[in-house]
């Protein structure tokens, strides 16, 4: 690095680097927030050999996922991610990446997203069910999971028309597994190897972690096994009767490069149903539980919704159409997503020398960008830790920087199934809220599980009753 570089304030020197480092051990939310409080909307620190800048300011992040993004293309914290989805369209980069898109992007079409509302509509209704076997005048359900069950199930159909029915169970057991294989926090030995020998293959590095012979990589790969099996056997019947169905995998297998004809391979197929089924399902399960708890927590949201759900349902089923008139509705999602987005932070990393907020940024630099923590940028935002929905039917909503708010992503790498999100999402809530009331159980502080997304640590045990 060149002597007159200007490198952004942050962190220096061994005492405050490991204390970031035992801080973002523990909670690295705080830290962010810590650290953008102590140094700015820049800030640059090293740990060992590899230099960080955390970006937290709108024109910056447009700057690295849009208007520059060729020479910030995904970070290193991908690179474990894609030991178990591939090279699905989150972890792809490049010209691949482009082509994945563009043969992804009719499965996404509105279309579609109105057809997949009806089975949104069926599967709800046997949760539903599911839960009357049980109530009597009350029950205890912990929403974490069954927002997750719910959330499997309608990727399982809209996917790939294949309810998991007899392997569901198998499926969302090996699923979580997955999950938890990919929680960054187990990687202390690869962060140490980063420090004492920089440069290494960390591909290699997690290609040898998961054959170490431990519980928990067994089970990963059973996990892989289990999702690799039932996914690669669909493929398999479809290629075979050549009948591709009307679902996202018949989409994906339809589609077709306009310039040379060329359709995606089983296993590129492979990689984009996986992960939709992982990253799809986990992070609309766990947004939905998040509206739980803070409409549980926010009375007079939650009757303003079921007030908005009565008006414009009635007593029956929402249809896709119905949900433009849920606008309140909407802008409790809007801020639900806001307040604790389910993917809360992405990385880029630099290939070359570049400068930011006047501020250099050497090449190989790891950008860190955190919605949850440009989402309370107070510049952008009055009053961040409130919980208020009206923020977005104000005029101000109109005047913040577009990458103000980014729960799913920005720019171009901006998540292609936002739309199906907030259908799916809308849907469940505005079913559930015009039957159902939930207490909250739980009265410890809230914990937050930080793993590939951001999760309430233990659940959500709720009291149901009917309205």
């Amino acid at each position: 690095m060149s002597s007159d570089f200007k490198l952004a304030p942050g962190p220096r020197g061994f005492k405050e680097i490991l204390r970031l480092i035992v801080e973002r051990r523990k909670n690295p939310l705080e830290l962010y927030l810590r650290l953008v409080r102590d140094y700015g909307d820049l800030v640059y620190f090293k740990i060992g050999s590899i230099g960080y800048a955390l970006v937290n300011d709108p024109g910056a992040i447009r700057w690295v996922m849009q208007e520059n993004q060729d020479n910030f293309p995904k970070g290193p914290g991908y690179d474990r991610l894609r030991t178990v989805i591939g090279n699905g369209l989150v972890t792809s980069k490049g010209e691949f990446w482009r082509r994945q898109r563009k043969l992804s992007a009719p499965a996404f079409h509105q279309q579609k997203i109105i057809a997949a509302c009806s089975e949104v509509v069926r599967l709800t209704r046997k949760m539903f069910a599911e839960w009357e076997d049980k109530l009597t005048s009350s029950m205890h359900l912990d929403l974490a999971v069954e927002m997750n069950r719910v959330a499997l199930n309608i990727a399982g159909r809209t996917l790939l028309d294949s309810d998991p029915s007899s392997r569901s169970e198998e499926v969302r057991v090996a699923l979580q597994d997955a999950l938890k294989f990919l929680d960054g926090r187990g990687m202390v030995w690869l962060r140490l190897i980063d420090i004492l020998w920089p440069g290494r293959d960390r591909n290699l590095a997690f290609a040898i972690e998961k054959r170490l012979p431990t519980r928990a990589n067994r089970r990963f790969q059973k996990s892989l096994e289990t999702l690799n099996s039932v996914v690669l056997q669909i493929i398999e019947g479809r290629r075979k009767t050549g009948q591709y169905g009307t679902d996202l995998l018949g989409s994906f297998m339809l589609s077709h490069d306009d310039d040379d004809g060329a359709r995606m391979t089983d296993m590129q197929l492979r990689d984009e149903v996986t992960t939709m089924l992982i990253v799809g399902h986990e992070t609309t399960a766990t947004a939905m539980t998040w509206a739980w708890l803070l409409l549980g927590r926010n009375p007079g949201v939650a009757e303003q919704v079921c007030e908005e759900v009565d008006r414009v349902l009635g007593d029956r089923a929402p249809t896709f159409e119905d949900l433009a008139e849920l606008t309140y509705t909407h802008h409790v999602f809007e801020e639900v997503i806001r307040y604790y987005p389910p993917f809360w932070r992405f990385t880029r990393q630099a290939r070359a020398d570049s400068k930011i907020m006047g501020y250099d940024i050497p090449g190989g630099t790891v950008m860190i960008i955190s919605p949850y923590l440009v989402h309370r940028n107070t510049r952008f935002w009055n009053d961040p830790d409130t919980f208020e929905p009206a923020r977005f039917a104000s005029v101000a909503a109109q005047e913040r920087p577009k990458f103000s708010y980014i729960p799913f992503g920005a720019g171009p790498r901006a998540c292609i199934a936002a739309n199906f999100a907030f259908m799916e999402a809308l849907t469940i809530i505005a079913m559930t809220a015009r039957r159902y009331r939930f207490r909250l159980l739980d009265a410890k502080p809230l914990e937050f599980e930080v793993n590939i997304t951001l999760r309430p640590k233990h659940g959500l045990p709720v009291e149901v009753t009917r309205r």
